[in-house]
């Protein structure tokens, strides 16, 4: 929820958020905004970016696109390199490689 929608770690903080959730799923031991951005997101990168190397590792071409962004929630503009390729299926793969901030707007 919080990648989706675009949320601060420290939503996880909130009075009803935490209420949400022990409605929801009482079992559940909520992490702390600590834990999740030093540990969590952390070794979630390091994780996705394994996977990642792994698959282009055999890939023989790669090509690259950019883009500019404002996410929804502010009005923070992002730049982004996008890799493309074509797996051994013949299946169209494609993996976010690194997105930035870019002071100012872009519109």
């Amino acid at each position: 929820m919080i990648a989706v929608d675009d949320q601060p770690f420290s939503i996880v903080n909130n009075q009803g958020f935490r209420q949400v959730l022990q409605l929801a799923e009482p079992r559940y031991t909520l992490l702390s905004d600590t834990y999740l951005c030093q540990t969590a997101v952390p070794d979630l990168y390091k994780s996705v970016y394994a996977q990642v190397a792994d698959r282009v590792q055999s890939v023989k071409f790669v090509s690259f696109t950019t883009d500019t962004w404002t996410t929804s929630t502010s009005s923070e503009s992002l730049i982004s390199l996008t890799g493309h390729w074509i797996d051994e299926e013949w299946k169209r793969r494609a993996a976010v490689l690194q997105t930035s901030h870019l002071p100012g707007s872009h519109i």
